[in-house]
């Protein structure tokens, strides 16, 4: 189940955002979990990374 693209291939699911969060930190993982990274970047130009990411940094940080 762990494999990278399961849920891409397997569910048909379409990624925005993978994001990885550390004791520290929260990056952008996405290219690693997808074979479709066109269809990702199209998607992403609806929204705006940098207020999702400082939105999850906020939240994450304040646990």
């Amino acid at each position: 189940m762990g494999h990278f693209d399961y849920y891409e291939k397997n569910w048909g699911k379409k990624y925005t955002y993978v994001l990885a969060f550390s004791d520290t930190n929260v990056e952008d993982v996405t290219i690693h979990y997808t074979q479709k990274s066109h269809n990702v970047q199209q998607t992403r130009t609806k929204h705006k990374i940098d207020n999702i990411m400082d939105t999850f940094k906020e939240y994450y940080l304040s646990i």
